[in-house]
């Protein structure tokens, strides 16, 4: 991930919120957010980047739609039965823009020979291998893909990469047999992605075809003369 988030922790601790990464979200996702229930009635605040009403939620744990960039504060405090006021708690939450995907321009659509008897390679590129570009959004990202044939019939995948970060690789063994006496061309493509918060990454060029040579052939077998 390109982008450091900067946490600060303001007062007491934000208690309660399981994942650490909460605390840097994607636009346009819902997060929930608690804090140990002591039994108080609690009132949550926050300074924008979200429309969630949070007026009518007074337990110890609410759920926030984050609908704008930016840096916001998210602060808490309990009143007890008696009327009196516990410090408030804060929390500073980093909300970035939406995610896109695209395959790396140095990422060329590849060529290769058709595998031989035995899966032994034919020359060439013995593996296909495209660079994710990602922008925006919370990572590590979870990419789905897959491989069709000229007529668009999958025949590698679907497959879903998890945990993928910003610069890895899909990497496609070229297992590929053409007998058929000329080039056979199949096409690789995502066809969806998520960020680590569940929101979904708005896909660009994410097409890349592989073709494959025919294999040539020996006709006959080997004769002593």
């Amino acid at each position: 991930m390109k982008k450091i988030l900067s946490l600060i922790i303001l007062a007491f601790a934000f208690v309660g919120v399981t994942n650490a990464q909460d605390q840097f979200v994607t636009v346009n996702t819902n997060h929930i957010y608690s804090v140990a229930d002591e039994g108080l009635t609690y009132t949550w605040a926050v300074t924008g980047g979200t429309s969630t009403d949070l007026s009518a939620q007074k337990g110890a744990s609410i759920n926030i739609l984050w609908d704008a960039a930016g840096t916001y504060t998210l602060t808490v405090f309990g009143t007890d039965g008696d009327g009196c006021q516990s410090e408030t708690t804060t929390a500073t939450i980093e909300v970035v823009g939406a995610s896109s995907l695209l395959l790396a321009a140095s990422s060329s659509d590849v060529i290769t020979c058709s595998n031989l008897d035995g899966g032994l390679s034919g020359g060439l590129a013995d593996q296909s291998v495209f660079e994710l570009d990602f922008t925006g959004g919370v990572g590590p990202y979870d990419v789905t893909y897959e491989v069709r044939n000229s007529g668009g019939t999958v025949v590698v995948g679907p497959t879903t990469l998890t945990d993928v970060a910003d610069g890895s690789d899909i990497t496609i063994d070229n297992n590929f047999v053409n007998t058929s006496g000329s080039d056979e061309v199949y096409t690789v493509v995502i066809t969806s992605a998520t960020t680590e918060d569940g929101a979904n990454v708005t896909l660009g060029d994410v097409t890349r075809t592989i073709t494959v040579h025919s294999k040539p052939t020996i006709s006959g077998t080997i004769t002593l003369n």
